[in-house]
């Protein structure tokens, strides 16, 4: 009886657990209107660990706070992570285009 209530409750937490870790943190920074304009520069890879909309919103926010990258809040992936994408983006040249698509979708607006 008392391994089944054992097991219950971590089974609750579990469940807890995964359903904070995926809830989508990137609204304040990403609308769906934008991400809808910015997600093809960005597809999703097979080795991707963490969800692209969440790496953009997170650089954007270092860019619109000037946050120092260590700095980077724990609901974004880790800063190490959201650095190297920034790095991989801006040295091909994506994040550039990208990033024009998306002032000009925010001055439009």
């Amino acid at each position: 009886m008392i391994w089944q209530v054992l097991a219950e409750e971590t089974d609750k937490q579990t469940e807890a657990l995964s359903s904070k870790s995926h809830k989508r943190l990137t609204a304040a920074y990403v609308t769906d209107q934008q991400w809808a304009v910015l997600a093809p520069y960005f597809p999703v890879g097979s080795r991707s660990k963490y969800d692209k909309r969440d790496l953009v919103s997170a650089v954007l926010f270092i860019k619109q706070t000037g946050s120092a990258w260590t700095k980077l809040p724990d609901r974004f992936p880790p800063y190490k992570t959201v650095y190297a994408f920034y790095k991989r983006a801006t040295k091909l040249g994506i994040w550039q285009r990208a990033m024009s698509d998306y002032e000009t979708l925010k001055t439009n607006n």
